[in-house]
């Protein structure tokens, strides 16, 4: 007997559409046909297990050293001075956190949301978002004229350039705008500092004395606050133009390919980032220890010619030349390794977070 098209069982015998239903279903029968692909080939096969291994040892390296590094940390802190009393620790209270000298500088440029600086700070990001939209759908008219242009479609390729011409108009007027808006900002926001240093000189009580402890008043008062707000304006547009392409995109690939599943896209650049910083060791304290060792060759040299007649008169140039060969050898040492970890710490960076992120999209 044959089942009803509504019935139950009909119903859970209908086959899943990518993306429709199950997204992690899809997700899981794309792995697994990938995984069987690959290990049909015997290049896939090594491939593979070269990852397995890398994952593993890798992994296992960096719990090793982590470890080690808090076994050693908590050695030196028992060696060390000894615990605060508990009294003491309650009745220590943390001071008050100062604000800095840039917050201070930006909140005399921009004392509230109703001044000029803010109203341009909202015209050059808005206009850097327009700017970007545009330049994605002109970007897709480039596309579109070049494959035109390779099927020698002329009737078609005449009226996508027409499109591409009035599409330019707004392009050139928003990089424009982006430019002026970015000046204006700059022009509102040395103004106003300049307007408090003039302020200060006008209601000084001792203008000799102001004038005399403050240093170079005339670089800090115009040159320097003009270059400030130069490279804050610059800054804030390297900042906001990165983020407002990224959301940008990510509406465009969520309209195109469903949010679970660039949810999961997203999810493997975190976990990828993640695993890449936590088995990589710290460039920091490399950088330091070549520091630590560049400081050391320098301190031989330095005392070399601080005590160079004491060395002469007790015959121990040869020592000392000794002790400058393995501050160099130290150092260099040092600095080989960081080089090498570079590399390694690059290479892996790419490959897992770049290439290995194309094939997760």
């Amino acid at each position: 007997s044959f089942r009803r098209a509504g019935s139950p069982d009909a119903a859970l015998r209908r086959p899943v559409v990518c993306g429709e239903r199950a997204p992690s279903m899809a997700t899981c029968s794309v792995i697994g046909g990938l995984l069987r692909t690959w290990s049909d080939e015997p290049v896939g096969r090594i491939l593979l297990g070269a990852w397995a291994a890398t994952f593993v040892g890798i992994s296992s390296r960096a719990l090793f050293l982590r470890r080690r590094a808090k076994a050693a940390q908590a050695q030196a802190q028992a060696q060390g001075a000894a615990p605060k009393p508990a009294a003491d620790q309650c009745a220590t209270s943390k001071p008050a956190k100062a604000i800095t000298p840039f917050k201070r500088v930006l909140r005399l440029a921009f004392p509230n949301y109703s001044t000029s600086t803010m109203v341009w700070g909202g015209v050059l990001t808005v206009g850097i978002g327009v700017r970007l939209l545009v330049s994605i759908k002109l970007n897709t008219e480039i596309g579109v004229l070049g494959g035109l242009l390779a099927k020698r479609e002329w009737p078609a390729l005449y009226k996508r350039m027409l499109a591409y011409a009035l599409w330019a108009v707004p392009a050139s007027l928003l990089a424009a705008l982006q430019s002026y808006a970015a000046g204006q900002v700059t022009r509102s926001m040395r103004d106003r500092l300049t307007a408090r240093v003039h302020s200060g000189y006008s209601q000084s009580p001792s203008l000799p004395l102001a004038v005399s402890g403050a240093g170079e008043v005339v670089q800090r008062g115009l040159m320097d606050s003009k270059e400030f707000c130069v490279a804050a304006v610059h800054l804030y547009e390297a900042l906001t133009k990165p983020l407002i392409e990224v959301t940008l995109l990510s509406a465009t690939l969520w309209s195109m390919m469903g949010g679970a599943q660039l949810m999961q896209c997203y999810g493997f650049f975190f976990f990828a980032g993640c695993w890449t910083r936590f088995v990589g060791p710290s460039i920091a304290s490399m950088s330091a220890d070549v520091q630590a060792a560049e400081g050391k060759l320098l301190a031989h040299h330095s005392q070399v010619n601080e005590y160079a007649e004491e060395i002469a008169l007790s015959r121990g140039g040869a020592a000392e030349g000794v002790a400058l060969d393995s501050a160099l050898a130290r150092a260099s040492t040092c600095g080989a390794r960081l080089s090498l970890q570079r590399l390694l710490s690059e290479s892996l960076d790419s490959y897992v977070v770049r290439y290995l992120g194309i094939l997760a999209a």
